[in-house]
């Protein structure tokens, strides 16, 4: 692997006497999850190029947003590795169930990415936030994450977020909903806002220098393709690569960035 000529201290020794948290915990290939397994069971584990074997005692949290249940029953998880580690288990609700928690999460990513890219203190108007609690956010929190920062990116100086600074799908959600509230109930109003968020003039105001836009939408297309890639052949780096058409180190180098 890439700097294999010097000494690296791996994760599962870095947690010794506190905490490794395995995140996509689904995602980890079964030949993974075997070796995996005696870690846990026995505290063992042996460095890449090592001959001996090492102690380490840590405490395992773990994340998913998969079925592991049925991953088992398909095959594709070791149940003898469910078993070990699901002593204790949080259902986190996707954020569609639990809509009120949209208005503080946004305002969080909107302080944090106005001081990343030092725009200025910013406000939300009303149907900024009208349009985010209408959403059904399928990519949970990272979602609204990435759709906050796009807004403060496009807003730029202005002090405040209007509904034209979402993404167009997000926006068209809400007019659609809205089109069909009007077209049961025969609300003019309702469907002249909803005409007006489908317009594409209102992507106009506070447009960033395109070399800013084009940048950040590079950045969400190479976050989301090398996403997909991995999840396809679920952490196979050499299958990666092929399928990528990039070296394995290039590719490591990418996952890094994105």
């Amino acid at each position: 692997f890439t700097s294999a000529d010097k000494s690296h201290e791996g994760l599962v020794a870095q947690a010794n006497g506190g905490t490794l948290f395995l995140d996509e915990l689904g995602e980890l290939p079964l030949a993974q999850q075997k070796n995996f397994l005696r870690v846990l069971q026995e505290g063992v584990y042996r460095q890449v190029g090592g001959g001996g074997e090492l102690r380490s005692d840590f405490r395992v949290v773990a994340a998913t947003n998969r079925d592991i249940t049925d991953m088992v029953e398909q095959g594709s998880f070791r149940n003898d590795l469910l078993y070990r580690l699901n002593v204790f288990a949080l259902h986190i609700p996707p954020l569609r169930a639990r809509l009120g928690d949209v208005p503080v999460l946004a305002r969080h990513f909107l302080d944090v990415f106005a001081a990343k890219y030092q725009t200025g203190p910013k406000d939300t108007a009303r149907d900024f936030m009208e349009v985010l609690e209408a959403y059904s956010w399928p990519g949970n929190v990272r979602e609204l994450m990435n759709t906050m920062e796009k807004a403060v990116v496009l807003a730029r100086n202005q002090e405040k977020l209007y509904a034209a600074h979402l993404p167009t799908h997000i926006r068209q959600h809400h007019a659609l909903s809205m089109l069909r509230q009007a077209g049961s109930m025969g609300g003019s109003e309702a469907r002249a806002a909803a005409q007006e968020l489908l317009s594409p003039e209102l992507a106009a105001p506070g447009l960033p220098p395109w070399k800013e836009r084009r940048e950040a939408v590079i950045k969400e297309a190479a976050r989301e393709y090398f996403l997909e890639l991995m999840r396809s052949v679920q952490g196979d780096m050499h299958r990666a690569s092929e399928i990528s058409d990039m070296s394995v180190p290039n590719l490591y180098a990418s996952l890094r960035k994105y």
